[in-house]
C-alpha cells in the first residue's frame, strides 16, 4: 500500500476543507482563517495524505522546534478502515514529539463507544496517555503522545510558541 504526503496544501483544498468540514464537529473547527495565518507564518502545516496517488486525508500540524501537535487529522469516510491512517502515523513518526489531543473517555457521552476505539488506536500506534485533560476554548481533551518522556510541558511550550502567551492562557489550559 502506497502512502505519500504532499506538502502543496493547495493542490488539494477544496478536498481538504470538505472533508474538514465533515469530519468535524462545529464545535471542534477552528476558522479556516485562523488556520490560513499559522500557516503563513509557518508555525502551521497541512499535510494531504495520497493513497495510492489519490487524496485519501491530511493532517493539520501545529509545530514548534521538533515538536508538532496533530490538530486535525481525518481519512474520508469511504477508505477509513484500510489501515491507511494507521500507515500515515507512522510515516509520519520521525522520532520526535509527536502530540494528540482526543475526546476523553466519558461513559455518560453518547459517543464513548467512538472515543474508546478512538484512544485504543492511537496507544496500538505506540502514543501514551499523559493522564491530562486540557480545557482547549472550552472543549475538554485528554492529552496523548508519541517520542515524548514529558507529562505536558511540551504541548504548553508548543502552544506558548503559536499563540500569545495571554491567548493561550485565556482559552488553553490545563481542565479542571
Amino acid at each position: 500500500m502506497s502512502i505519500l504526503f504532499d506538502n502543496n496544501y493547495k493542490k488539494y483544498s477544496e478536498e481538504i476543507k470538505n472533508l474538514y468540514l465533515q469530519a468535524f464537529p462545529k464545535i471542534e473547527r477552528r476558522p479556516l482563517g485562523q488556520i490560513k495565518d499559522l500557516l503563513e507564518k509557518k508555525k502551521c502545516q497541512i499535510l494531504s495524505i495520497l493513497y495510492q496517488g489519490d487524496f485519501a486525508g491530511f493532517f493539520i500540524l501545529l509545530k514548534h522546534k521538533n515538536a508538532r501537535l496533530i490538530d486535525y487529522f481525518a481519512i474520508k469516510k469511504d477508505l477509513r478502515g484500510k489501515s491507511i491512517g494507521s500507515k500515515a502515523l507512522k510515516k509520519l513518526d520521525d522520532g520526535n514529539p509527536l502530540l494528540i489531543e482526543i475526546e476523553p473517555i466519558d461513559q455518560k457521552s453518547a459517543n464513548n463507544h467512538q472515543r474508546i476505539k478512538r484512544k485504543s488506536f492511537y496507544q496500538s500506534l505506540g502514543f501514551e496517555s499523559k493522564d491530562v485533560l486540557v480545557d482547549w476554548y472550552d472543549t475538554t481533551f485528554e492529552l496523548m503522545s508519541l517520542n515524548d518522556s514529558k507529562s505536558y510541558e511540551s504541548y504548553f511550550n508548543l502552544l506558548d510558541a503559536i499563540f500569545t502567551k495571554e491567548e493561550r492562557i485565556k482559552n488553553i489550559r490545563l481542565a479542571s
